[in-house]
């Protein structure tokens, strides 16, 4: 995989997966991942590389994550995998998973932080999801209630040769309900985190 810098490959995927879900609403067949039908899921003993099966994707570079297809679109293009949230909310939601090669995890983070240009960034580290004792470092930012609404939490962790970087990117509305289902359905995938390796 090319060597990039992180702000411009986080960019870049966030413009590829803002692009595929114009897409996918417009009828397009490429930007949409194809599922397995349930009558061959069971002869699939491991999920192909990159595939997305009834409920798991799993990526060529050794993570998979589990989701909801009814409430998920999948989209991949070269070194981003996105899962746009497709239920009703407020604005989009969705999760950009990039993988960055000669970039150190902590590095990355700080470079989102400080491209999103939102006041107030938190910054914390703990173990990586699906991961025991695997460093993660996270940057979170609170909704701006005052505007669109909009939020950003990004975590990454120093993976093979560079950084692999989530980003949960969403928006909240006057309706806490439907806010917090949002939420839930976009943290059940980060939380379904596993590694090949960890």
């Amino acid at each position: 995989m090319r060597k990039t810098n992180a702000r411009n490959a986080i960019s870049l995927a966030l413009a590829a997966a803002m692009a595929m879900v114009v897409m996918t609403g417009c009828g397009s067949k490429s930007a949409q991942a194809t599922s397995i039908p349930e009558d061959q899921i069971a002869l699939e003993a491991e999920p192909a590389v990159g595939a997305v099966s009834e409920s798991q994707y799993t990526s060529a570079d050794g993570w998979s994550v589990r989701y909801n297809p009814k409430t998920f679109i999948v989209n991949e293009a070269e070194g981003m995998t996105s899962f746009v949230y497709m239920g009703e909310s407020a604005g989009t939601n969705m999760i950009i998973a990039t993988y960055v090669e000669g970039k150190n995890a902590e590095d990355a983070i700080n470079e989102m932080a400080e491209s999103y240009g939102g006041e107030n960034p938190y910054f914390s580290q703990g173990p990586f999801p699906g991961t025991e004792d695997e460093p993660g470092y996270w940057v979170s930012f609170d909704p701006n209630m005052e505007g669109s609404g909009s939020y950003m939490t990004a975590l990454a962790r120093n993976y093979k040769e560079g950084a692999l970087i989530f980003e949960v990117s969403g928006h909240n509305g006057n309706d806490e309900m439907q806010n917090m289902e949002v939420s839930d359905a976009l943290s059940l995938v980060i939380d379904s985190l596993q590694f090949e390796n960890a």
